[in-house]
């Protein structure tokens, strides 16, 4: 499929969706934009390149899914994979109905209802093998970077690229300076960060060292 079809296609799937920002247990829920979106999806697709992968190739994880409009992005832009987990039950039943709409045959989509948080929730078996090849994080909350970056971690294998694509302020581009910088993180894994023009934007890409 060519660019311009893929962006028709987000862009019908994206104007399918209510758009709305709400206060949940958890935080506050707003949605994406689609040129951000498509902006990131750009510069993951040309960083995949480089290491000789494919969309097919990458599994596109969303911790606090919302409404289910980015899914249905990444779905749209094809992503082999795509998982969302959301724990407002609210924001979860509308993005089950939405994504149906359009994808509800489509095997490459699960939604878990759950938080991301808990231990539990990755009991699902898309989890069970502990690990993905290649993957991308997409996620507003940056009060959980440096607690989840680890945990990410171990859902990584080795060979593959980790690539995580989000929104930080100040306060959380200090924390990902210092988790760069921090040897146990760092230790056998090789981080860059780069400006995706947006100066709230940032791709982390995560790869191992390569062995002598």
């Amino acid at each position: 499929m060519k660019l311009c079809q893929i962006l028709q296609e987000i862009k019908k799937a994206w104007n399918s969706f209510p758009h709305y920002v709400k206060i949940t247990e958890k935080g506050v829920f707003g949605p994406s934009t689609t040129p951000i979106l498509m902006h990131m999806f750009g510069n993951i697709r040309e960083f995949a390149k480089k290491e000789n992968q494919t969309l097919e190739d990458l599994v596109f994880l969303d911790f606090g899914s919302g409404s289910g409009l980015v899914l249905a992005s990444a779905l749209a832009y094809g992503f082999g994979t795509v998982i969302g987990i959301e724990y407002d039950l609210e924001l979860y039943e509308l993005s089950k109905e939405h994504l149906a709409k359009k994808f509800k045959d489509d095997q490459r989509l699960i939604l878990i209802k759950g938080d991301y948080l808990d231990p539990a929730t990755y009991q699902h078996p898309i989890f069970s093998s502990n690990s993905f090849g290649n993957f991308i994080f997409y996620n507003y909350d940056d009060n959980n970077l440096k607690r989840l970056f680890a945990f990410w971690l171990y859902f990584f294998k080795g060979d593959g690229t980790f690539y995580c694509a989000t929104f930080f302020d100040r306060h959380a581009r200090q924390v990902i300076k210092s988790l760069v910088e921090t040897d146990q993180v760092n230790n056998g894994y090789e981080i860059s960060t780069y400006e995706l023009g947006d100066e709230a934007e940032v791709l982390l890409v995560v790869k191992r060292r390569n062995k002598k």
